[in-house]
């Protein structure tokens, strides 16, 4: 403590340094510090008035009081270093917490991005689970009913694939209506469905409709002709639009609709929904048609029902159309056959015949084929595009004749080209006898009417000449085989007889190529009229070749144009063996031989006994020219 004047009065020190530092402190000014410079280091001061006079009664007293800086700042820097120490631990600690908290708030972030990754993916099983009871499990139900749907979306594309791709294949409209029933059926809460096409009669005014039964699939046709009549009266509604047609029982429109269908379905039937089954902007195919047996409701089916069913009655629609389009085409393919058949007909009628007959005969024998269970063919089997492909080679076999001369195809006798030339012999053999019987006369009026020899000589000639003239005449007459001696004497007669023509010149009796004609040793034609005819296979080759088959049909000339084949490689017109002959060209080859040797139109020949044929084939198999084992069959 100082005076006034900064004189020391009493201190208290815990060293000895205070003195010494507080000596002179009278110009210091009071409340404000001031550092001190002392051995041990600087040291902080302050001095600020005393207001006591106590026993010293002065007015003026100060106290100083100095302390080490390093004792004043030690607090403090231990302070700040207990600051940063719970500073860093308190961050720690938040930081941690915050991590916890933001890991909680995380984890349904990455469920959500888990299931948007798998839906990404494709795999829409995926199901969120989060119950945070906040906006994140509302995204996670937004989520999980998004996958819901696209799940259904999806198993109702892969449903649709599924029948377009069966559709595509569909042959027929059964086929299609078992596609279209049972998806119609997954779609909808429908209790039955039918399927109903438009009858295709061109020559009907009106379109009427037809029920496709198939099995697995009741038919909703009743009994009773009335209900029958209300049923497709109200189908044919839908007819003429692309719109869906309602008929609730509710409604008076709707009851006789309704009450139609009671006794097929076994229970009230309390809706009927006809769909349009229609493709583009062409009129309906037909129509789908479902009963409801619960309509308390007027909304029977979802929008996504709406859109599935929708989409399906397209596919439908067009597949009915392409059907249609297919018949069609077919129908107009086997008219422009049958074309060729009535053209070749009106050519050469048992022509026509064989065509039409030969066919049937193919289709016997491939049944008959396919039957064999235990035989050499009891692997073989024909779809039924290779049963339509049989048939059609089977009709157009012939079609080459088209271009065979009609006097070649047509030839019923040896001497026969556009008229028979036994006419002509005939007439030569007239001529003969006229000579014969004028030198019979001119000799006798040279004798003077006493020649009776000479007449029974002209007797014996003319006798002989028409011996041999009616022996011509069988021999024109084609035949199976003809004997080496009947051909000898084709020969003498030829060189036997002349005949005078008005010039005076001399002719046989039968020329060379008339002979000729009479030698032929089977059937009625020489060996160029052979080639001729042999030829109509090429043609009919060729003709087939020109053709452009669809892929079903793409066997069609090769089996048209095997019919002549021989097994033992004899046949034309390529000479194909056994291994090069398809089954269905053997068949082919079978069955128009038959049907030749049967034919009772022919009319160069008489047609076989069924015994005769069978003989004949025989000998046919034997000689190598026919398949041994289809001859069993």
């Amino acid at each position: 403590m100082t005076d006034e004047s900064g004189h020391y009065l009493f201190g208290v020190s815990s060293d000895d340094l205070t003195r010494e530092l507080a000596s002179d402190v009278a110009s210091v000014e009071t409340r404000i510090p001031f550092e001190l410079e002392s051995p041990a280091g600087v040291e902080l001061a302050l001095v600020w008035p005393l207001f006591l006079k106590g026993p010293y009664l002065s007015p003026e007293l100060r106290v100083a009081l100095s302390r080490s800086k390093l004792s004043i700042h030690r607090p403090l820097e231990d302070f700040r270093f207990d600051f940063a120490i719970a500073l860093l631990l308190g961050l720690l600690g938040s930081a941690g917490i915050a991590m916890h908290q933001i890991r909680i708030r995380v984890r349904p972030l990455e469920e959500i991005m888990r299931a948007t990754h798998q839906i990404e993916k494709g795999i829409f099983s995926v199901r969120t689970k989060i119950s945070s009871g906040d906006e994140f499990e509302l995204i996670g139900s937004s989520i999980n009913a998004m996958a819901q749907k696209l799940e259904d979306d999806f198993r109702t594309l892969e449903t649709l694939r599924g029948v377009s791709d069966a559709l595509l294949d569909a042959e027929n409209r059964q086929v299609i209506a078992k596609q279209v029933l049972g998806a119609a059926l997954q779609f909808s809460t429908a209790n039955g469905a039918a399927f109903l096409v438009v009858e295709r009669d061109p020559k009907a005014r009106f379109r009427s409709l037809v029920e496709v039964e198939i099995d697995g699939f009741g038919s909703l046709s009743s009994g009773r002709e009335g209900d029958r009549l209300d049923r497709f009266e109200f189908a044919e509604s839908a007819l003429t639009g692309n719109d869906f047609v309602l008929a609730m029982r509710s409604e008076d429109e709707g009851t006789a609709a309704c009450r139609a269908l009671d006794g097929f379905a076994g229970s009230r039937v309390e809706a009927v929904l006809a769909i349009p089954l229609s493709s583009g902007s062409g009129d309906p195919e037909g129509v789908l048609q479902l009963v409801f047996f619960d309509a308390r409701d007027r909304v029977l089916l979802t929008l996504a029902a709406v859109r599935a069913l929708s989409i399906l009655a397209g596919q439908a629609g067009a597949a009915l159309k392409n059907i249609a389009w297919i018949e069609d085409l077919r129908g107009l393919f086997e008219g422009v056959i049958r074309l060729i058949v009535n053209a070749i007909d009106e050519k050469s009628p048992y022509t026509g015949d064989h065509c039409r007959r030969v066919p049937i005969l193919t289709e016997l024998i491939a049944d008959a084929v396919c039957q064999d269970a235990v035989g050499p063919f009891k692997d073989f089997s024909l779809t039924e595009d290779e049963r339509y492909e049989l048939k059609i080679a089977a009709l157009l076999h012939d079609c080459g004749k088209v271009a065979t001369p009609v006097h070649v195809m047509d030839k019923a006798t040896k001497l026969e080209t556009i008229h028979d030339r036994i006419e002509l012999i005939r007439l030569r053999a007239e001529i003969v006898k006229r000579d014969l019987r004028g030198e019979a006369l001119r000799k006798r009026l040279e004798a003077k009417g006493t020649m009776a020899s000479e007449d029974c000589a002209q007797d014996d000639a003319i006798a002989r000449l028409e011996d041999d003239l009616a022996f011509i005449e069988r021999c024109n007459v084609g035949g199976e085989a003809m004997q080496e001696s009947h051909r000898q004497r084709i020969g003498e007669i030829s060189a036997s007889y002349q005949w005078t023509d008005g010039a005076g010149r001399d002719h046989p009796l039968i020329s060379d190529e008339e002979a000729m004609n009479l030698k032929i040793r089977r059937g009625t034609l020489n060996d160029d009229e052979r080639e001729i005819i042999n030829n109509h296979v090429v043609t009919t080759i060729r003709l087939l070749e020109e053709l452009p088959f669809p892929a079903e049909l793409r066997n069609v000339p090769e089996i048209a144009g095997a019919h002549h084949e021989c097994v033992d490689g004899n046949g034309y017109p390529q000479g194909l063996g056994a291994d090069e002959l398809s089954t269905q060209s053997r068949i082919l080859g079978l069955a128009d031989v038959f049907e030749a040797l049967t034919s009772r139109t022919r009319p160069y020949k008489a047609g076989k006994s069924l015994s005769e044929t069978l003989q004949i084939l025989e000998d046919m198999v034997e000689a190598g020219q026919l398949d041994r084992d289809l001859h069993e069959i």
